[in-house]
């Protein structure tokens, strides 16, 4: 997540204030009880893809976001394959 993090702090001083950052992504559950598909998807990420990257829960992602200076964040859950969206906002 530190990687992430280091990209949406970037984001974060290149906005203008009222911009916004858009994740696009497959999102695990806050309570990490699934979809089995984001436990399925980080093995994949760090073994085949990639060889990096992990699927995180939707807090871990807002987290990040509130810890890069983002003020405010929307959810859009219940897309198809267990992706979300999540928008950050610099007010």
């Amino acid at each position: 997540m530190e990687r992430n993090l280091g990209i949406l702090r970037k984001c974060w001083r290149t906005l203008p204030k009222g911009g916004a950052v858009i994740l696009f992504n497959m999102m695990s559950a806050d309570d990490d009880s699934g979809p089995l598909s984001t436990a399925l998807g980080s093995p994949y990420f760090l073994a085949i893809a990639t060889g990096e990257g992990m699927l995180h829960r939707w807090t871990d992602y807002e987290r990040a976001m509130r810890e890069a200076g983002f003020s405010r964040t929307e959810r859009a859950e219940g897309l198809p394959l267990n992706h979300g969206v999540l928008v950050a906002f610099k007010d």
